[in-house]
């Protein structure tokens, strides 16, 4: 019996997956994700009617379709060579195929939706239902590759390159974005309150300041948490916080166009990186770990604001817009002992 199942085995024909699956996947979710925030751009900027069927919608979906067709004929060469229906799915890939099925019922629920209620505007469009379906599909997809790759029996001491990482690299930016997006007018980088209103005492400014602050806290734990998940699987490359950063806020400048805060994230992107390469934060590491954990979220929102400052002007206080890198740096600190929780007391005498 054993025999006749290694005969088998040989006679199936190489299957579908790995590092090369990997790179042809987020070649075509960069038009995919590219798509998402073209989009977004349309909705931000008044260049959508009442049409389901626009060229914003035209690129989004024939992104999907792009991703789709790699999923899935990934799948049935897959099947022709012999493997079973679970097998013929590339590795990691699972739940980018249910993304796939998902991201497709979305899309007739919107068209749908579209029909009934009409086309969405601003914050509309982040909590229309039908979006919100499609979102879930395209997360799903489009971090295939960080799963494929989180699965491979690397250890964390033995980082690849950048290069090599590079189609992980990408997923895990691009999903992160995904993340931002959907927060997007809860992101202090595009909706912007700090420019918008005076500290004059008013429970107008109060607002826009709490909103702000806590804007500040809710994205320092996006990016910290997801950095940190992360980095529990790889030591990263040089390179990669600061691609994470840099394509993150140009995606997100798409929808507001405050073009030098590219320039922030490239800063701490590469002081991150540099902080990687020197100190080594890892798991095993407890201080490091939780100082870069910090220093991150703190140094992207002091260079914000500390910006802001110098070229437009802050109407506030400085405990408020000082105070907000601290607090996004607490919550960094926060999320270390959720990733690192404190190890069981031994009994005594143990």
């Amino acid at each position: 019996m054993a025999t006749s199942t290694v005969a088998r085995s040989l006679s199936k024909g190489r299957r579908i997956e790995g590092t090369a699956f990997d790179w042809v996947m987020m070649l075509t979710a960069i038009w995919f994700v590219g798509g998402l925030f073209v989009d977004g751009w349309a909705h931000t900027h008044g260049k959508v009617d009442q049409s389901f069927f626009t060229p914003w919608h035209a690129i989004f979906y024939s992104g999907f379709m792009a991703v789709a067709l790699v999923i899935a004929g990934a799948f049935a060469i897959n099947r022709s060579r012999g493997y079973d229906w679970e097998e013929s799915i590339p590795t990691g890939y699972r739940l980018s195929l249910v993304g796939v099925v998902v991201f497709a019922f979305g899309g007739v629920f919107d068209l749908i939706w579209h029909t009934l209620f009409g086309i969405e505007q601003n914050f509309q469009a982040l909590v229309s239902p039908s979006h919100m379906i499609l979102i879930l599909g395209l997360f799903l997809i489009v971090s295939g590759p960080l799963r494929a790759a989180w699965q491979r029996p690397i250890p964390r001491d033995q980082a690849p390159g950048f290069l090599t990482l590079f189609p992980t690299l990408l997923s895990m930016t691009f999903t992160y974005s995904v993340m931002t997006f959907i927060t997007f007018l809860l992101h202090p980088f595009v909706n912007e309150l700090v420019l918008s209103v005076s500290d004059n005492g008013s429970r107008v400014s109060e607002l826009a300041q709490e909103l702000t602050v806590s804007d500040v806290m809710l994205q320092a734990g996006l990016l910290t948490g997801f950095v940190l998940l992360v980095m529990r699987r790889w030591k990263l490359p040089f390179g990669s916080l600061t691609l994470l950063l840099t394509v993150n806020m140009l995606a997100l400048q798409m929808l507001r166009e405050d073009w030098k805060l590219v320039g922030v994230a490239l800063v701490v992107g590469l002081l991150a990186d540099l902080a990687i390469g020197r100190f080594d934060p890892a798991p095993d590491r407890p201080l490091p770990w939780r100082a870069f954990a910090f220093a991150l979220p703190a140094a992207l929102y002091l260079c914000y604001f500390l910006l802001t400052y110098l070229t437009s002007g802050i109407g506030w206080t400085v405990h408020v817009w000082l105070g907000a890198p601290v607090l996004a740096g607490i919550v960094g600190l926060l999320l270390t002992y959720v990733m690192l929780p404190v190890p069981e007391r031994q009994p005594a005498g143990g």
